[in-house]
């Protein structure tokens, strides 16, 4: 992973436990497990690659789930300022299949137009994109495909963090 990232990496595996003390449904483990590299790149705030494995689904992602405060005002001026580029990272990681999770926002914040041209983007609060897996082939290379198609989002969000 490091080799994609020229970064190091930090890796988490999500609890297989539930926390069944206030639940009627005490199943103890979960149904899913899930994953998550971070890239540690120096920024006061990184975006991750996860992978998830449910009864009914493998996908995987990138992004950041959330944003600091500074990173999201500096999100929002790359898009603003460059939007020409942010969007088309975001077209070519939707042509490759992935989605985005929906904006937090149902208005464009002030002081931006509630027209802009890439006001979906500025709504966001957290970009992250993700599909499921359905190929052929070791996992473990799907994986890191999926990954490589993603490695612009992750830059584009590191160059953001560290503005």
């Amino acid at each position: 992973m490091s080799t994609l990232t020229e970064s190091p990496v930090t890796s988490k595996l999500f609890r297989p436990h539930r926390d069944v003390r206030f639940s009627k449904d005490k199943t103890p483990y979960n149904t899913h497990l899930h994953m998550m590299w971070q890239v540690n790149a120096g920024a006061p705030q990184n975006p991750v690659f996860y992978f998830g494995v449910g009864l009914d689904y493998v996908t995987t992602g990138a992004g950041m789930m959330g944003f600091d405060k500074p990173v999201l005002m500096n999100w929002r001026k790359m898009v603003d300022l460059d939007t020409d580029r942010v969007v088309g990272i975001v077209d070519e990681i939707r042509d490759q299949g992935f989605n985005f999770r929906d904006p937090a926002l149902k208005r464009v914040p002030p002081p931006f137009d509630k027209d802009h041209p890439a006001g979906d983007l500025l709504r966001m609060k957290g970009v992250a994109a993700s599909r499921e897996l359905k190929g052929n082939g070791p996992l473990s290379d799907q994986i890191l495909d999926t990954f490589r198609n993603l490695w612009p989002l992750n830059d584009l969000l590191i160059s953001i963090a560290e503005a």
